[in-house]
């Protein structure tokens, strides 16, 4: 008994689930640039709304209309709304925003679920920059919570 158990949770474990990945990006100083949010999700498993929320540091200028929607979205006719919050817990200067992708019951298939238009305000001297991307929640059409894990964007500088 404890064999099936144990092949039980170690199989549930190994089980593909709902995950937002952010691949690398390059951005410099002053010039418009831009990076991702994917969604990679298992057929069938797919959320219907996806919230979550972004720390952008004091080198990064960005404004709710630079947070789209992306084609994965898009294609589940979603709208995104971002907003900007209250950040006292933040490091000084840091802008959070939370954002929403909702509308309808359509699932939202993987791929790219929205893209951020930034630019840098500072030289960071080729430092990497970090974004947050976290308190993902995300629900199904049936209302039922999907686990997301969090994860960070990685701007290389130049």
């Amino acid at each position: 008994m404890s064999r099936c158990l144990l092949a039980g949770i170690l199989s549930a474990a190994l089980l593909p689930g709902q995950s937002l990945r952010v691949p690398p990006s390059h951005a410099s100083q002053s010039t418009p640039a831009s990076f991702s949010i994917w969604l990679e999700s298992p057929s069938g498993k797919e959320p219907a709304i996806i919230q979550w929320e972004m720390v952008f540091p004091p080198a990064v200028e960005v404004t709710a209309r630079d947070l789209t929607a992306g084609p994965a979205a898009e294609g589940a006719a979603k709208s995104i709304t971002c907003a900007k919050t209250d950040n006292k817990s933040d490091v000084a200067g840091a802008v959070r925003f939370a954002c929403i992708l909702a509308g309808g019951q359509k699932p939202i298939a993987s791929g790219e679920l929205a893209v951020v238009h930034f630019r840098l305000k500072q030289d960071v001297q080729g430092a990497p920059i970090r974004v947050a991307v976290e308190k993902v929640f995300a629900t199904a059409a049936d209302l039922k919570r999907i686990p997301i894990s969090n994860v960070d964007a990685i701007i290389s500088t130049r």
